[in-house]
């Protein structure tokens, strides 16, 4: 048990890993509409499109709020597009920070 608790402890540590903050319901059913968006995208597009996982991990970093991205949704493609691949190409994997790039959707 007392290992158990260890573990734990670290995990705790971790800020990568935080049991309790649980993304909501709204949010990842948000960030779901957005990334099948752009798996529609990917045939119209002649550019390499980040792979889905990547635009996720991006996208859930950049601690959008659930009105963002319903602005973000509700974008035409060419907004939709800088937004969506401007946070994937700015965001900063060590710091999980946008660096030189504000989201439309936020402005």
């Amino acid at each position: 048990m007392l290992q158990f608790k260890n573990i734990f402890a670290e995990l705790h540590k971790n800020p990568f890993f935080n049991l309790e903050k649980k993304m909501k319901k709204k949010t990842f059913d948000l960030q779901c509409k957005i990334l099948d968006r752009v798996d529609k995208m990917r045939d119209k597009i002649v550019e390499k499109i980040p792979n889905r996982m990547d635009l996720a991990i991006s996208l859930d970093y950049a601690k959008l709020t659930d009105e963002e991205l319903e602005n973000l949704l509700s974008f035409r493609n060419g907004d939709f597009g800088h937004d969506i691949f401007g946070i994937n190409k700015y965001m900063s994997r060590s710091t999980h920070q946008l660096e030189n790039f504000t989201p439309r959707c936020s402005i």
